[in-house]
């Protein structure tokens, strides 16, 4: 095992090339979200993210097996066995192959029972609607079997191909826009279709690679009966969290058309767009780290472990309330000259969003760390079940006539309850210390964004929406912020560390 100063070195490499491929990739993502939504709608856009959302929400099995898979073939690559290796890709691949056969039927069986009346879509736009279904379908039995190959990457920390494949992806989609602008066709149709042609060629791309690079990604029909069993198993007491966070989110896109119909899954989708492009600055910090916490736990480092866990939880939510603060302050102005026209409650559900994304990127480490110990039946039993009740319980609000806002609000407190049990079930098998856990993720977070926030709701109390305000609130919070968190969100060890790097680079600049 290498030392924690080159681990450190290895993350932080990878992390500059995530960082790169995510500023890119923002950039095209928003102009493209703009795009999308004008042409093809409030209507349309809002019966893609429901339908697309329901295909995806059948996919809780394969989530629980990736997870799965890429836990054993990390654990593989941290032993240092390459025979195990091999064997470990080949047998995930063969329970995946069969995976995308079974998702897909049960897809198309359940897919078509809701679709056939049971959601709100208006019926001079159901054609299309089947044509996002059967291409949503198509790109997840893809993905399905994509899995091993995307999880041999994550574990030999291969960032570079991640990240410019994910910026050929942007591009493409970028293509997929300029489609609907030029085509005179139904562009909910066109747009279903290069999508998933889009996902046809990064599986193509991907496989490639990881045959051309990784002598374990190169296809043997070898199958590991034991292994299989340890790996199903594993994933098998994971199906409660998948489930539950699956339910969540898509299982809530659900009600919302129901109760409120495709506008409101619009507002969703927006807010989920912007959430998915805040959590890319985070994803790509816990992407460099993971692989790390499964390594220090398979070679028995298990301090190190905890101590890689408590930094990552702090950093991870430092790194969210940074860009949430501004953000959610300024959002009705961002959404303005994003989108122009966008869904009442656009607003409202994205911060609520947003808050949940700061509450799980301090969970994120602590749940890997159990993935690293494979003791996965008693923090997915109690921590999937407390999320699972979400659903139920918002569909009884709902039914009761508590308002949108409430019900929204009272989602956050699940994710919540799910951060103490994980953390408390990684203490018995590693010695994670909740005290300090806690103390140095919520008991620096809260009162830091406390603190951060107070300068721009003055600010924003006495100005008018608009440019000056915006810039002036940016500013104020990039700096403000910056040193609040550098002063108070940093330990000494990491002031130095980074005081350090700073010297450092001005000396190379000046010779």
């Amino acid at each position: 095992m290498a030392d924690v100063a080159q681990n450190n070195r290895c993350i932080a490499r990878n992390t500059a090339l995530l960082y790169v491929r995510m500023f890119i990739t923002l950039a095209v993502t928003l102009y493209t979200s703009r795009i999308v939504l004008e042409k093809l709608g409030v209507v349309d856009f809002g019966i893609n993210n429901v339908v697309a959302g329901m295909v995806s929400m059948f996919t809780f099995l394969n989530g629980t097996l990736a997870s799965g898979t890429q836990r054993f073939i990390t654990f593989a690559l941290g032993e240092g066995d390459t025979g195990k290796l091999g064997v470990t890709f080949s047998t995930t691949l063969i329970i995946h192959l069969v995976l995308s056969v079974i998702i897909g039927l049960t897809i198309l069986i359940g897919g078509l029972y809701f679709l056939d009346g049971r959601l709100v879509i208006p019926s001079e736009r159901m054609d299309a609607a089947y044509w996002v279904f059967y291409c949503s379908v198509i790109t997840v039995v893809l993905n399905i079997t994509q899995v091993p190959y995307m999880a041999s990457i994550i574990a030999h920390e291969d960032m570079g191909v991640y990240a410019y494949m994910s910026i050929f992806d942007a591009v493409a989609k970028l293509g997929v826009a300029y489609a609907l602008v030029v085509t005179d066709y139904d562009g909910l149709k066109v747009y279903a279709v290069l999508l998933a042609l889009v996902q046809l060629c990064d599986m193509v791309f991907y496989r490639l690679y990881c045959i051309r690079k990784y002598k374990e990604c190169r296809f043997r029909l070898h199958f590991d009966k034991p292994l299989a069993k340890n790996i199903l198993n594993f994933s098998g007491w994971n199906i409660f969290g998948c489930l539950a966070a699956m339910l969540n989110n898509q299982g809530f896109n659900m009600l919302l058309n129901v109760f409120y119909g495709p506008v409101l899954n619009a507002a969703r989708g927006i807010s989920n767009q912007v959430n998915n492009v805040t959590s890319q600055f985070v994803n790509n910090f816990q992407t460099a780290v993971n692989p790390q916490i499964v390594k220090y736990y398979a070679n028995g480092e298990t301090s190190e472990m905890n101590r890689l866990i408590y930094n990552n939880a702090r950093f991870s939510g430092l790194m969210v309330l940074y860009i949430i603060i501004p953000l959610m302050v300024e959002l009705p102005f961002v959404l303005g000259v994003w989108l122009g026209k966008y869904p009442d409650e656009t607003v409202f559900l994205t911060r609520i969003i947003l808050l949940q994304t700061l509450i799980t990127s301090m969970t994120r480490s602590v749940v890997m760390g159990n993935h690293a110990t494979g003791k996965m039946r008693i923090p997915n039993l109690l921590a999937g079940s407390i999320l699972l009740l979400s659903l139920p319980v918002s569909y009884v609000l709902f039914k009761c006539g508590i308002s949108l806002h409430t019900v929204m609000a009272v989602t956050l407190l699940p994710w919540l309850v799910e951060t103490f049990i994980d953390a408390s079930i990684l203490k018995k098998h590693t010695g994670l210390s909740c005290r300090i856990f806690y103390l140095r993720s919520y008991g620096v977070i809260v009162p830091l964004g406390i603190i951060m926030v107070a300068p721009l709701v003055f600010i924003s109390s006495g100005m008018e929406q608009g440019w000056l305000r915006f810039v002036l609130n940016m500013a104020v919070s990039a700096v403000w912020g910056g040193l609040l968190i550098f002063r108070f969100g940093l330990t000494q060890h990491m002031r130095e560390a980074v005081m350090k790097k700073v010297r450092n680079v001005i000396k190379k600049n000046k010779s």
